[in-house]
């Protein structure tokens, strides 16, 4: 790996970087247990002017008992100001996760002795998704590509971490 790339975890709603100082964003996986509007918003926050975002989540097909899985999450980017490359199903998602979920049952044994009763609610989620395997699909899982169309100035109600560091010195405003 290149000396000038790093990972940075944290929390998709308030990150700690400074605005504008990544080129790539991703996330897998996990927008789907976070408010849309806010998430998309940091990720746009983040990225340089001509950066991408790259996100695979899944978008709901019926109700689902998640608020944050929507129908299409494209509003959403567009709204921060991320403009859609690509927005596709991943075919064959279901079927991998049926044979992620028969394997996990296979090794439960195993994976009780090595993680406890930790891994239970991995387990549990294994069994319910395979009951349900039959079931028409509520979500699909969606491949989203975006870039970064504009600086997060022009965005009225931009939103900035608490302990990110201005790029430009404020101005006092004349009485």
């Amino acid at each position: 790996m290149s000396e000038s790339a790093r990972f940075v975890v944290s929390e998709a709603r308030r990150t700690e970087p400074p605005s504008a100082l990544f080129a790539a964003v991703m996330s897998i996986d996990s927008l789907q247990f976070m408010d849309p509007g806010a998430a998309t918003s940091e990720i746009a926050r983040l990225l340089s002017p001509g950066g991408t975002a790259v996100v695979t989540t899944w978008e709901a097909l019926t109700e689902v008992d998640l608020p944050a899985v929507v129908h299409d999450y494209e509003p959403f980017f567009r709204d921060a100001g991320l403009a859609i490359t690509k927005h596709e199903t991943l075919e064959g998602a279901r079927a991998l996760e049926q044979a992620h979920y028969a394997a996990l049952l296979k090794h439960a044994q195993r994976l009780r002795v090595e993680m406890r009763e930790s891994v239970e609610p991995l387990l549990d989620e294994a069994e319910r998704g395979l009951r349900k395997a039959q079931d028409p699909p509520r979500v699909r899982k969606v491949l989203i590509v975006a870039r970064k169309t504009r600086s997060d100035a022009s965005r009225p109600n931009a939103e900035r971490s608490s302990s990110e560091s201005p790029t430009t010195t404020p101005r006092k405003a004349l009485a």
